[in-house]
């Protein structure tokens, strides 16, 4: 049996990796510039979103937003 390996954003070149030239056990990761790119256009449909929830369901946008503020509150 075959295994697959799992899907990550370095494979897609959403991500790099970089070591540490000081210490090898240390791996830092950054967003590349497609990356980047994707993140924008996942943050403006999320907005998006957000937005067309919000004009339709005033009443409902506003007890969710209650609801998760107390929350909040109780996990810190």
């Amino acid at each position: 049996m075959s295994r697959r390996r799992a899907w990550t954003p370095v494979d897609s070149a959403f991500l790099y990796r970089s070591h540490s030239a000081r210490d090898r056990r240390r791996v830092s990761v950054h967003v590349s510039d497609l990356g980047r790119a994707k993140l924008e256009r996942l943050e403006a449909l999320a907005r998006a979103h957000e937005q067309a929830l919000a004009e339709r369901h005033v009443d409902t946008v506003q007890n969710l937003s209650a609801l998760l503020a107390d929350l909040w509150k109780g996990i810190r």
